[in-house]
């Protein structure tokens, strides 16, 4: 099979390591105010009246240890959003602030109850605090809650008056988790999650799409789905001409279609080769090669035909070993690449 090792974004893109110098200068700056400060929120919050400013919940966050405190910044946060007008910037970076301290305080499943909660929707219509939270999720294994939770992003989607109304993009980058969730879980139901979000995908250009689609496209090949993998090279029209053809290959390979395989082999061959060997013009991953061969040894065709089809093959293997066509990355180093 083809394997992957696990794979997430690090902390400077996702802004964790910005988070945690503010909280050391925060630490410094506003130690010995922070006990006024809890009190002043406590009292707002018993009050139901919101006599603080956003500001005073950004240092608090940075100020925070626990889980209880991760409770009264979200308190407040909803006293804020009933009684002031918030910039939709600024509501937009405390979504993501928030989840970056669950992420911190290694506090998933408050992070997921958090996003869950509809008072709070307006600070979480961004797909960035959704990242941090999948990312954490990955950290830890989580596989199936990373795809439920961008399952649940994709019913937004989706809806065409919600997409209208919150400008919304889809989410690329959560789509490299969500492609490395699903191929880590290998498995029947991995597949059938990743038919179902294929379905509900209707953009034709995809970020990325050389290693996401890569993956997906290995998840069905491990799980004896060679016709689905083939469906999926044409799915996206970003995806590398001559990466389509080595996957492609593979896919009509196991399917049992080696003189089409062999044409597309033919094909790649009749490129302009590419000199970078870390480009996909013209070259082939030492798996395609690998899997075809397998294939035209196991296949119990009519003997003429399959003696014809290994002749072939030996002379363009010939060919591609004597042009040094063979990239210098292999499809397993392609899937284990971020972006």
């Amino acid at each position: 099979s083809l394997v992957v090792r696990r794979l997430v974004f690090n902390d400077a893109f996702l802004k964790i390591d910005h988070f945690k110098r503010e909280t050391q200068f925060h630490e410094n700056k506003y130690k010995k105010k922070s006990i006024l400060l809890t009190q002043k929120i406590l009292d707002s919050i018993g009050n139901q009246n919101a006599n603080y400013e956003l500001k005073d919940v950004s240092i608090l966050m940075f100020l925070s240890k626990s889980s209880e405190d991760i409770n009264l910044i979200t308190k407040a946060i909803k006293l804020l959003l009933k009684h002031t007008k918030i910039p939709s910037d600024q509501i937009n970076g405390i979504g993501a602030q928030l989840m970056r301290l669950t992420y911190i305080l290694d506090q998933p499943d408050l992070g997921l109850k958090i996003l869950q909660d509809k008072e709070l929707a307006d600070i979480f219509k961004s797909s960035y605090p959704k990242l941090i939270l999948m990312n954490k999720l990955m950290t830890e294994n989580r596989y199936e809650q990373v795809i439920d939770l961008f399952e649940k992003f994709l019913v937004q989607y989706n809806d065409t008056k919600g997409r209208k109304d919150n400008k919304f993009i889809f989410p690329h980058d959560q789509f490299v988790l969500v492609s490395i969730a699903l191929y880590k879980m290998n498995s029947k139901e991995a597949f059938d999650k990743m038919v179902n979000i294929m379905k509900s995908i209707k953009i034709r250009r995809l970020e990325f799409v050389n290693t996401s689609l890569t993956r997906c496209f290995a998840l069905a090949i491990n799980q004896k789905e060679p016709e689905y993998g083939l469906k999926l090279v044409s799915k996206f029209d970003n995806l590398n001409v001559a990466l389509g053809f080595n996957l492609s290959i593979i896919a009509l390979s196991r399917m049992g279609f080696i003189e089409e395989a062999l044409k597309i082999v033919q094909n790649v061959i009749d490129t302009k080769l590419d000199p970078d060997s870390s480009k996909f013009e013209g070259r082939f991953f030492r798996t395609t090669i690998k899997i075809l061969d397998e294939q035209i040894k196991s296949c119990k065709f009519i003997e003429s035909v399959n003696g014809k089809s290994k002749i072939k093959f030996d002379l363009l293997k010939s060919l591609i070993d004597n042009d040094k066509r063979y990239l210098k990355f292999d499809i397993q180093d392609l899937c284990q690449k971020p972006m």
